[in-house]
């Protein structure tokens, strides 16, 4: 194998291990904006507790599992607490997921505090092992120096824990409570005049769904072995290209180019498309960041000597900006709560 095509696998090998751990919390962002019909902006907050509680756990020795439990329940604490600021204190969509950060971003400082045994304020840790990745870790550097730098065991388990998620959203969302968040959210002239059930709903929806992205955290900050809260100051960056793209393709290129429109039920009433469109559009997310940093920019820094790979942002975008124009005639004119 040629020095550049392995660098080109690796940087693709790479870019896999920092964004597949983020695929449940797109999944977990795509059903709070398109299911619960809730743009939700407690991600940030939910993501960086799953990542400290988690990391918290592991610390003090208990077992990864546990941890990854324990995060799992601090992100549906998370999103309970924002569909209360919403439903009860009838506080704007918007601003109830903003408070719920907040109120996040200081429980994880206050923890990592603690853990670290500082008197200072503390913005990152080191575990002693990457939970349970460790395994696949070990693994991958005792294989050959050039073939264990590709990491696939760990990129093999994250894939395995990828595929089980999405299948049991799919069960979640087929089930009758999953049916319920997703008529409620399509129709809110029946949440409504339903009141009680349309307010379980969304309870349960956006406890379910920050639940997935609190899990996100817990992968990431098992797989690196460490925690530093920047990690969720761009989060919303891939989350939101995973919706555009995944739903372009699934809605779009799948459903009215190769199906030719047989299928005439739109994305939101198909329990599959829905899990499943986030997983895709992040590939595509994966594929992009990929181009541009192996392949655009070493050919373009030459002649432009200010690009570097944090300018992969303006150029993801582009691409999101090209797709909503591009669809624009798809999305109704009368659905003025939608946020893309």
């Amino acid at each position: 194998m040629s020095e550049s095509i392995f660098n080109i696998v690796c940087g693709l090998s790479s870019s896999l291990l920092s964004t597949l751990p983020l695929i449940p919390a797109s999944i977990g962002f795509y059903l709070a904006l398109r299911s619960v019909r809730f743009p939700d902006l407690t991600v940030e907050g939910s993501f960086l507790f799953g990542l400290v509680i988690s990391a918290a756990f592991i610390q003090e020795g208990f077992s990864p599992i546990i941890a990854l439990f324990v995060a799992i329940l601090g992100g549906m604490i998370c999103g309970y607490l924002t569909a209360f600021w919403h439903i009860k204190l009838k506080i704007p969509q918007f601003v109830s997921g903003i408070i719920t950060t907040f109120i996040f971003t200081s429980v994880c400082y206050a923890i990592l505090k603690i853990v670290s045994k500082q008197s200072n304020m503390v913005e990152s840790l080191m575990l002693y092992n990457k939970g349970i990745f460790e395994g696949a870790n070990k693994y991958d550097n005792n294989l050959n120096s050039a073939i264990g730098q590709l990491r696939l065991a760990e990129i093999a388990i994250l894939l395995l824990l990828v595929l089980i998620i999405i299948a049991f959203v799919f069960i979640i969302l087929r089930s009758r409570i999953g049916l319920k968040v997703r008529a409620f959210g399509a129709h809110r002239t029946a949440g409504n005049i339903y009141d009680k059930k349309y307010y379980t709903a969304t309870f349960f929806g956006l406890a379910f769904s920050n639940s997935l992205v609190s899990l996100s955290g817990s992968f990431v900050s098992q797989l690196n072995g460490s925690v530093d809260l920047s990690t969720g100051a761009t989060l919303l960056i891939p989350l939101l290209a995973a919706v555009v793209f995944g739903e372009f393709i699934v809605d779009y290129i799948y459903t009215k180019k190769i199906l030719k429109n047989r299928i005439t039920k739109p994305l939101l009433s198909r329990p599959l498309g829905m899990a499943v469109a986030p997983f895709f559009g992040f590939l595509i997310y994966n594929l992009i960041v990929l181009l541009f940093g192996a392949i655009l920019l070493p050919m373009m820094k030459a002649d432009i000597q200010w690009l570097d790979s944090y300018h992969k942002y303006w150029f993801i975008a582009l691409f999101i900006i090209i797709i909503l124009s591009f669809r624009k005639s798809d999305r109704s004119k009368e659905i003025t709560e939608e946020l893309i």
